[in-house]
């Protein structure tokens, strides 16, 4: 703590530069240090630290590997002062009640920031499917960070406050000397269970169970034996006891809309990007990264600074789906955007939505009346493992239903299923107006089921400080008196 005498720990997190400022002194760095590492002369370092212009998004890149920070750094540095760009105006979607993320990439360590929009009390939940952990803190403006020791693309991470506020997302692990109130899921700490008598729940249960080579009567005692008698304990108990909360209560403050005009998504766009501290040429570079990831990694694939422009003054732009790649790189989980994409038949009543393979955030389907009386049945969805079935009221309906769900990373085309005298529509971002169908999902089919049990154990074990081999010998193993 030494290094950072007179950085101020209660001014770290106000501004980039203060952060900038005190990661260096507690590693030990000067200015020059950080110069050389970053290419650049000492003049602009200190530029940096003091907010007298932002580090460009290269050098935050090179001094959080430097550093070892493992993006923690980088992200820190975007999300500080976020909420500070929306202070009103056309097409700002913020603050909001509902939060939620993909990482992309490698599996690691990540965090959510929560802090309050008014007041110094943040709470809430976060959770990674089935669970996750409460808080209700009283913060100030800096607020609380929520930490995962672990988390995999193929599982989303959530986050639900009670007052509207505003929720950052990042990777690596948060240095202690922020000294910040911190609930972690390692070991289990902080965690508990969110959606209790999930239909999955029960699925998992007997994946256990045909898993199982001891006696049947024992497993539930080996299994305590990994998580810990009390918090094991702990768990059950809220299990049994807890309703399903993931509903937005009745009498809660609604969201802000999503902006409805191409007008006002551009507008939302250029101030995402300047509370990002990125320039229009960082948010090129971000965005040709991302088509990278969904192997389009061609020349005539790059977007370019001009691109970027040529989109924020309105003019048109021969990049597909543009708003829905700025929607990501600014982390904007879906709320800037609303792009359509095709939908095909395949046969009678059956359809596919085929979406960018980059995309990575909620989606929505819209089931249309094309009939006087269309027939009533279930709009469903199908995704690799998951569907979820909606009822059509048929007969008598007055107007189109939308459902929404999240999109993976690297998902196959979206299987759709309507009865007879319907249209459907699709498109990527978020719809305040659709019924959330990632609240009724079941598994798609039986084999399903262990696919979802093998990427769910994988997170909790790595939660726990468990291993694959630690939940096998628990499945093999007998309990002795």
């Amino acid at each position: 703590m030494a290094a950072l005498a007179g950085v101020g720990l209660g001014s770290v997190l106000s501004s980039p530069g203060t952060l900038l400022r005190a990661w260096r002194a507690e590693m030990g760095w000067t200015q020059d240090d950080v110069a050389r590492t970053t290419r650049v002369s000492r003049t602009a370092v200190t530029s940096w630290e003091t907010d007298t212009r932002r580090i460009p998004a290269r050098a935050l890149t090179d001094l959080d590997f430097a550093y070892v920070a493992g993006g923690c750094l980088t992200d820190l540095a975007q999300a500080i002062g976020f909420h500070r760009g929306f202070s009103g105006g056309p097409g700002v979607a913020g603050p909001r009640r509902r939060w939620g993320h993909v990482f992309l990439g490698e599996p690691g360590p990540v965090w959510a920031w929560v802090r309050p929009a008014a007041g110094d009390r943040v709470a809430g939940y976060t959770r990674m499917e089935l669970l996750g952990m409460r808080f209700d803190e009283v913060t100030g403006p800096d607020g609380i960070f929520l930490s995962q020791p672990y988390a995999s693309s193929r599982l989303p991470l959530r986050v639900m406050l009670t007052e509207p506020g505003w929720v950052d997302f990042g990777r690596g692990t948060i240095p202690a000397w922020l000294e910040r109130p911190l609930k972690t899921s390692a070991g289990f700490a902080d965690v508990q269970v969110i959606i209790a008598r999930h239909p999955v729940i029960g699925c998992y249960v007997r994946e256990l169970q045909d898993r199982d080579r001891g006696a049947p009567e024992t497993l539930r005692d080996r299994l305590r034996t990994l998580v810990g008698p009390e918090r094991w304990d702990l768990l059950e108990c809220q299990a049994r006891r807890q309703a399903p909360s993931d509903d937005v209560p009745a009498n809660a403050v609604a969201d802000p809309r999503p902006p409805g005009t191409a007008e006002d998504r551009i507008v939302l766009h250029r101030l995402l990007r300047r509370a990002r501290g990125m320039s229009q040429a960082d948010a090129a570079a971000a965005a040709t990264a991302l088509l990278a990831t969904a192997g389009r990694a061609r020349e005539e694939d790059r977007i370019t600074r001009q691109q970027v422009r040529n989109y924020e003054e309105g003019r048109a732009s021969r990049v597909r789906h543009m708003p829905a790649l700025l929607d990501i790189t600014y982390g904007a989980f879906g709320w800037s955007c609303r792009e359509p994409v095709r939908v095909t038949r395949t046969a009678a009543g059956l359809f596919e939505a085929a979406f960018p393979g980059w995309w990575a955030g909620p989606v929505g389907v819209t089931a249309v009346p094309s009939a006087a009386f269309p027939s009533t049945g279930s709009l469903t969805l199908i995704s690799r493992n998951r569907r979820s079935d909606c009822p059509l009221t048929g007969a008598g309906s007055r107007g189109p239903v939308t459902v929404e769900r999240l999109r993976l990373p690297g998902e196959p085309p979206l299987r759709l299923r309507v009865p007879p005298g319907w249209q459907l529509r699709a498109h990527m971002g978020h719809d305040d107006d659709a019924i959330d169908g990632d609240t009724m999902w079941r598994p798609a089919d039986a084999a399903a089921v262990g696919r979802l049990f093998e990427v769910s154990v994988q997170v909790w074990l790595r939660q726990l400080g468990r291993t694959e081999a630690d939940l096998e010998r628990a499945l093999r193993s007998e309990l002795r008196a």
